[in-house]
């Protein structure tokens, strides 16, 4: 084989990483590599074992069905390969005595599978074993086939670096897939609208009751694939507020920032921005760097004094008691557990009333839980 065949099989392999459907292609030019009639890799889960991929070059799939779910675990030298040192080829023909292959070509995985194939010999070679992953490289030859084991373990040792390497990007690609998809799922079913955005305003992706809240257009909606404020007077600070979270300013703070969307439908939404710097959702959806959790008063939690403060006007100390109150516990043990005294808790209590328009803690207790932002893991 000339260089530039050699370097036009590696970049082929590789190419499978990222395509998985191309691994037969690439396999069945392995064939004509090594003069092989098969050519496959295998990779498994080790505990419990899972078979994770089988790519192989075309084949019979009938016969090779019967391979594997009848004869596999007769086939002399598989589990010594999978106990094995990794990059040792292994032929499975002379590791047998002379008895050993008197027993094999009277088995009936030799009468019924490897002859009527016009078969050989195979070689395996396992090429990577961690702490959760196993692999193998398979080749299978026909009755011509006469490889000097020599020189097949000098061509094995030069490939099996870039097949390892190929397959385990491929098997690392479909885990942050299903990651991804899991959490895209999982984001989809909930509830509260939650959107994925940049510095921007560009929406990367936005959950079913996101898009149902875009669509009404009372405080946020959708406009050329870009947020729009409804409200004048809260647009800027909006617009400060997720620059400031897609730069992953230290201000933000780990918690994230609430903004209110008032609408001219009376009572306000909360918009609350975490950034998301460093997650799976970012790396799926590009430059999207900031998760905007949207509470209303159908989607409700708890709620953090920042938010509070933010939407009603309250100072950092007004806020804290605020949200203290929402425990079935008095006045008193809020200010407790606040440190402060009970006069100095009755004071912010009476500016609290006036700032939220509320006159008891019943009032108050529906107006913060109504305001309250969703939160959902998706730092790393």
């Amino acid at each position: 084989m000339k260089l530039e065949d050699l370097s036009r099989l590696i970049s082929q392999i590789y190419d499978c990483a990222l395509d998985p459907s191309l691994w037969p292609g690439a396999l069945d030019q392995l064939n004509g590599f090594f003069g092989s009639s098969f050519a496959a890799v295998f990779l498994a889960q080790n505990e419990p074992f899972t078979p994770l991929a089988y790519f192989h070059s075309t084949w019979n799939e009938v016969e090779l069905q019967r391979l594997v779910y009848e004869f596999a675990p007769h086939i002399p030298g598989v589990l010594e390969t999978m106990n094995g040192a990794i990059g040792v080829p292994v032929s499975l023909l002379a590791r047998l005595d002379q008895n050993g292959v008197s027993e094999h070509l009277q088995s009936r995985f030799y009468r019924e599978w490897v002859e009527p194939q016009g078969l050989n010999d195979a070689v395996l070679t396992k090429f990577c074993e961690t702490r959760n992953r196993s692999g193998t490289f398979q080749l299978i030859g026909g009755q011509d086939w006469n490889a000097e084991m020599g020189r097949l373990e000098q061509l094995i040792e030069l490939l099996l670096p870039h097949l390892r390497r190929a397959v385990l990007i491929s098997d690392l690609l479909e885990q942050n897939c299903l990651k991804f998809e899991t959490m895209q799922n999982t984001i989809n079913l909930m509830a509260s609208p939650i959107i994925l955005t940049g510095g921007d305003r560009a929406i990367f992706y936005a959950n079913a009751a996101a898009e149902r809240f875009l669509e009404t257009g009372h405080a946020l909606r959708e406009l050329n694939g870009r947020l729009t404020i409804t409200d004048s007077g809260t647009r800027r600070a909006f617009e400060e507020a997720l620059s400031a979270a897609s730069r992953g300013d230290p201000g933000i703070g780990a918690q994230g920032v609430g903004i209110p969307l008032f609408s001219n439908q009376g009572y306000p939404a909360v918009c609350y921005m975490l950034p998301i710097n460093r997650s799976t959702a970012r790396a799926a959806h590009g430059n999207a760097s900031v998760a905007l959790f949207i509470s209303t008063l159908a989607h409700a939690a708890p709620a953090p004094a920042a938010v509070v403060a933010t939407i009603f006007g309250l100072t950092s100390a007004e806020a804290r008691v605020a949200c203290e109150l929402q425990s079935s516990e008095g006045l008193g043990a809020a200010a407790n557990r606040l440190g402060i005294s009970a006069n100095t808790a009755k004071t912010h209590l009476k500016r609290i009333y006036e700032k939220t328009g509320t006159a008891r803690r019943s009032e108050l207790h529906e107006l913060i839980y109504g305001l309250s932002p969703v939160t959902i893991g998706l730092s790393p």
